[in-house]
């Protein structure tokens, strides 16, 4: 029994492992703990089975897009947030972000640098994963995606105009892949990337309405470096499998 390993597996999603207690992001179901041996996996899937997880996970992703729905109604809100969809469900779908036409100036140098900086990284992700996908001709998970690597792009964009600035900046050479895996590999280090850049510019926000802008999309970046880790795990072939 000295090999048995122990975390935290999806009910619904049984190759999702993690070391800790989370949600599933394929289905965002809260992960259970369990045990298995590293070269045995936690449950193997018949094809009934897979059918049923799909129904499930189907249900549960309307159920959240409902719920969020009728969160935004109680709170007056006419538009929900993309961001507020990506933490409670649905990846697909493209709404508005609630950014106020004019905000303070943000004073400090840097800060404005590294949102610079992270909206040229957002158009390289956005130009890299559809040159992928059409190459390699693999929907998943680009198409769920793509549609937030375009609002990323237009809310920051939203909050230099805001500010009073231009938003104008070099968009770095995409990375050409020869395999599938590979070019999950990049996007993975792509998102990688962003999350600590997006972190440190939420806890250093000058405003309260940027912070709000800019956490939607920290949950959403770390939801897509999520999805490419699960379709490595799955050795490249998500995207096929998933359709």
């Amino acid at each position: 029994m000295k090999n048995l390993k122990s975390g935290w597996i999806c009910p619904l999603h049984s190759e999702i492992i993690w070391d800790g207690g989370a949600r599933c992001p394929i289905c965002n179901t809260i992960l259970e703990p369990g045990t298995w041996f590293p070269d045995v996996p936690p449950q193997k899937e018949t094809t009934r089975r897979r059918f049923i997880k799909l129904a499930l996970s189907t249900l549960c992703s309307l159920f959240a897009l409902s719920y969020g729905r009728h969160i935004a109604y109680s709170a007056g809100i006419d538009t929900m947030p993309a961001g507020m969809m990506g933490r409670m469900g649905p990846m697909h779908g493209q709404s508005n972000a609630q950014i106020p036409s004019k905000l303070p100036t943000p004073q400090s140098g840097e800060w404005l640098t590294r949102l610079r900086d992270i909206l040229s990284l957002e158009r390289l992700s956005l130009v890299q994963y559809q040159t992928d996908e059409d190459k390699f001709q693999v929907p998943m998970p680009y198409r769920r995606v793509i549609p937030q690597e375009e609002n990323h792009i237009d809310w920051i964009s939203a909050l230099f105009t805001a500010y009073g600035l231009s938003s104008v900046g070099p968009t770095p050479a995409i990375k050409r892949s020869q395999t599938i895996k590979q070019a999950y590999e990049v996007a993975q280090n792509l998102e990688s990337n962003l999350i600590p850049n997006y972190e440190w510019l939420i806890s250093n926000a000058e405003d309260r309405e940027t912070r709000q802008v800019l956490d939607p999309i920290l949950a959403q970046t770390r939801m897509h470096y999520m999805m490419f880790s699960h379709a490595l795990q799955r050795g490249g072939m998500m995207g096929r499998g998933m359709m």
